[in-house]
């Protein structure tokens, strides 16, 4: 996953919405649902609770 993709996933893991991890990362939406869409394919997960529960699971201090 690239740094730009793991950024975002850790934000919406977070609990923000797309629009939200937009604004904090200084990106539109629409780059926001590329690197997520991105993110569930490289990660073989359909939902963000999927997605955060692979973040839980594997983010050290988590």
């Amino acid at each position: 996953m690239t740094a730009s993709e793991l950024r975002v996933v850790r934000l919406v893991a977070q609990g923000m919405t797309n629009r939200e991890a937009a604004d904090a990362l200084f990106l539109s939406p629409h780059t926001v649902d590329s690197h997520l869409r991105h993110a569930f394919a490289k990660l073989g997960v359909n939902s963000r609770v999927e997605l955060t529960r692979q973040v839980l699971a594997h983010e050290p201090g988590r």
